[in-house]
């Protein structure tokens, strides 16, 4: 009785441990899949039947891929610039079976199922080239597109999509490596006329680096201002100096151009095409006209008693109480948040603080994530603001109400007892930026 006991156990233990054996198959098989089994499937449209194809390891550089005992391979096109999503056009109505094997072999290395049932017979592959080329439709589209201008980096009307397909992996370049798009910038400051107070051109430099990117230099033959905001074209045709010069770790490509031109008369940041008649190839650059200015923030009413985790707002007023209202761009505004214990923290427009005409709002929680909490410390906190198209940068300080402060009191750690202090901004005065500058390997251009 006891002998039959221990052999039923015994057979319950290797059943489950069979089980657990074929579990850990199953999940094993599943995590060295190449391919997305949720994601590679037959899709059906308005456009007719589709096969997606989902690498999750490798490309199709690595592999064959079968349907229905066919090799289709050549007729899959990419939908990412990598090549880890393609599509098939199928050629049938109902696919079966998916089938991927190692390039150039009969290595099976994954099967998926697209339909069910079997093939009763062989398909033709297709060609891609087969797809229509354009598609007429009717019905009301958005006046704008949210993604991209309306005008190219030439400042021309988008006509035609410069690329089909999506860069996933955002590595895709705007021009190629025969051109430099290494560079500097200094902000110009100009006077109310919009001519440079020092009598100074806007200059950009360029690294240049191989023949080809001087030749590509040479061959600069025309410069068009840019709006920043659009890419719509306010100066086709920039009067400009080029030449070289050897610095310390090369040549640098110069291009000088004078301010007080059509169009060019407004602080601001602004976008240069430059083209070049050698490889017809142009690049695209964003510039800086800055004017001195003052201005105090004043503390809103509101934020007279802002709590640690609370938001704090302010009036920007200029001299003599003038106010500012559209020229306080925020394009490219950039706000860095020093804490009472030292630490600095750059800002992000929305998710950090908000600009709107004459109005600075911190926020006392934010962050990409709506939890980091910036206002979290008991302190005097400092705020450095700089604007597109002022020179300089603002600072200020600000100290809110401590917590568990009563009447104007707080109980410190070691038993003694100190002022809860309000303070309001101080004056900013901005002063001349003379490091300040726009570089490609800082901010990257759309």
């Amino acid at each position: 009785m006891r002998t039959t006991k221990n052999n039923n156990a015994n057979n319950e233990n290797n059943n489950a441990n069979n089980e657990n054996n074929n579990s850990n198959n199953e999940n094993s098989s599943v995590e060295k899949s190449i391919l997305n089994t949720e994601k590679t499937k037959a899709v059906h449209t308005e456009l007719g039947d589709f096969v997606s194809v989902v690498f999750s390891e490798g490309s199709l550089s690595d592999y064959d891929v079968y349907i229905d005992g066919t090799d289709v391979s050549k007729a899959l096109t990419k939908v990412d610039d990598e090549g880890k999503i393609l599509k098939w056009i199928s050629t049938v109505a109902s696919p079966k079976k998916l089938e991927l094997k190692k390039k150039g072999s009969e290595e099976l290395v994954q099967t998926i199922s697209l339909n069910e049932g079997t093939a009763v017979d062989a398909i033709d592959a297709g060609n891609p080239e087969d797809a229509p080329k354009y598609l007429l439709t009717r019905g009301r589209i958005s006046k704008y597109d949210y993604y991209l201008s309306p005008k190219d980096k030439e400042g021309q009307e988008r006509i035609y999509p410069t690329s089909t397909t999506f860069d996933l992996e955002e590595t895709r370049k705007e021009n190629s490596k025969n051109v430099s798009t290494s560079y500097y910038v200094k902000p110009l400051l100009i006077d109310a006329n919009g001519n440079s107070v020092n009598g100074e051109p806007l200059v950009a430099k360029f690294s240049l680096s191989g023949e080809e990117q001087k030749k590509w230099f040479d061959g600069i033959d025309k410069l068009s201002l840019l709006r920043y905001e659009d890419y719509t074209k306010l100066n086709p045709d920039l009067s400009f100096e080029s030449g070289t010069e050897s610095a310390e770790y090369g040549t640098n490509g110069v291009i000088k151009v004078y301010s007080g031109q059509s169009n060019m008369i407004n602080h601001g940041l602004y976008l240069l095409n430059i083209h070049s008649s050698y490889s017809e190839e142009s690049v695209t650059i964003p510039v800086e006209l800055v004017k001195a200015a003052k201005f105090n923030l004043v503390l809103q009413a509101q934020s007279n008693n802002a709590k640690q985790g609370e938001r704090v707002g302010f009036d920007v007023v200029g001299e003599n109480g003038a106010t500012f209202g559209n020229d306080l761009k925020v394009d490219n505004m950039m706000v860095t948040l020093i804490k009472p214990d030292g630490t600095s923290h750059e800002l992000s427009y929305i998710h950090d603080f908000f600009n709107f005409t004459n109005y600075f709002i911190l926020y006392g929680t934010g962050g990409a994530d709506g939890k980091t909490v910036n206002t979290d410390q008991a302190g005097r906190y400092k705020l450095k603001i700089r604007y597109a198209g002022l020179s300089g940068d603002g600072k200020g300080v600000y100290h809110p109400p401590r917590k568990g402060c009563k009447s104007g009191r707080l109980r410190s750690g070691k038993g003694r007892e100190s002022s809860c202090k309000k303070e309001e901004y101080g004056k900013r005065l901005f002063r001349k930026e003379n490091g300040c500058g726009i570089r490609s390997n800082k901010r990257q251009h759309r």
